[in-house]
């Protein structure tokens, strides 16, 4: 059996080196996003460049991992601490040590719903509709006459108490996706194989973006770390691609997306201790009368019905050419009537910009995600502080 081409890549990464890739594969991982495919100087070659997607995309006969230089402790405390500010770190814990993001997910996904299950496998009532020779639950009188009434079978209607709940079907669709990608490790590959087997009567949801993590209650508390983690596995899978008869399938997360995620989470709780409400990814606003050029700054920080600042997170490093980034926060600022706009970055040297023939100022902050989850908290509380301080 021919081994499948694996290319490991690095995120923001363009080296410039010609890959030999079938067309179809070339074809896939271009769609894939993990990586943008270019014609190489050789018939049969294509150059790839990575931005700032991290994850593994599979297809027939190849397999491309794209790394961050994130710790991926790092990227999921960002990740859990967006989905479940008060509960991350119950999805943390069940995260250990593991080769790459796979791995780590796979084990930490495994762990977290074995945990669940000993603590109690839920059930809940479905509605089931059948025919049957025995009478079990209510007759359907209307649909057992339109059948000219016959005695057997008959039509009727019961609640079956089973595992086919919300909460299974949200963890079974998780763990078929992984069960299905590269890299996990053989015992990871086996505990989430047994889990799956488990699960057998639940029914599995083909378009899995469709499910919705379950409100938490006194039921299923014990459920809500795996949940968590599982909601992040399904709404990190792309849509499958396909090119000719070959089919690919994505387990990636967009780093930008990751870090605004997490900052306006994060950020608004902050600010709330300091009386500042928040309106996130404010989509209200138009830069002309026309109302052709949208405006969606990730954060409108408010006081009272007055727009306090405006806050935009970067994952990149800014520099002290801030370009573009730059008039994008003023145009927010002039439309908002904002005197203070924040651009916060992963990387970027603290500064300040004022802009004298508008009155308005540009401010520079880092939040640096290298340190542990308290350290990560620590800085955006400061920040937190100085945007109220100068609100």
């Amino acid at each position: 059996m021919t081994e499948p081409i694996a290319l490991n890549l690095r995120a923001f990464s363009d080296d410039g080196r010609a890959w030999a890739l079938p067309e179809h594969a070339a074809a896939q991982i271009d769609a894939s996003g993990l990586a943008a495919v270019r014609i190489g100087p050789a018939r049969g070659t294509y150059r790839l460049a990575t931005g700032a997607r991290v994850g593994v995309a599979t297809g027939d006969g190849w397999e491309v991992r794209v790394r961050s230089h994130l710790d991926v402790g790092h990227l999921m405390f960002l990740l859990t601490y967006a989905r479940n500010p008060d509960g991350w770190k119950d999805t943390l814990a069940g995260f250990t040590t593991a080769p790459d993001l796979v791995a780590s997910v796979g084990n930490a996904m495994a762990s977290l719903t074995e945990r669940a299950f000993r603590r109690g496998v839920l059930h809940g009532y479905r509605r089931i509709e059948e025919r049957t020779p025995v009478l079990r639950g209510r007759l359907l009188v209307g649909a057992q006459m339109a059948r000219g009434g016959l005695p057997t079978p008959l039509d009727i209607e019961r609640d079956d108490y089973a595992m086919d709940t919300d909460e299974h079907r949200l963890l079974l669709a998780a763990l078929r996706l992984l069960e299905r990608l590269p890299d996990l490790q053989p015992q990871t590959h086996l505990r989430i194989r047994r889990l799956v087997d488990s699960l057998d009567g639940v029914t599995h949801v083909l378009d899995a973006h469709r499910l919705v993590r379950p409100r938490t209650t006194r039921l299923n508390q014990h459920y809500r770390p795996a949940l968590t983690l599982a909601d992040i596995v399904l709404h990190r899978q792309a849509p499958t691609h396909a090119v000719g008869a070959t089919v690919s399938t994505t387990f990636a997360f967009d780093l930008h997306t990751v870090f605004e995620e997490f900052l306006e989470v994060a950020l608004t709780r902050a600010l709330e201790r300091h009386g500042l409400a928040t309106t996130r990814q404010d989509g209200s606003r138009h830069l002309d009368a026309g109302n052709k050029l949208h405006l969606i700054p990730d954060l409108v920080v408010r006081r009272g019905d007055a727009c306090a600042s405006v806050v935009d997170a970067k994952f990149k490093h800014l520099t002290a050419q801030l370009g573009g980034d730059a008039y994008q926060m003023l145009a927010y600022l002039l439309e908002f009537r904002a005197s203070r706009g924040f651009l916060v970055a992963a990387e970027a040297e603290p500064a300040d910009h004022r802009i004298g023939s508008a009155d308005k100022v540009v401010s520079v902050r880092r939040v640096d995600l290298s340190g542990r989850p308290a350290d990560v908290l620590g800085s955006v509380a400061a920040l937190a502080a100085e945007i109220a301080a100068t609100a």
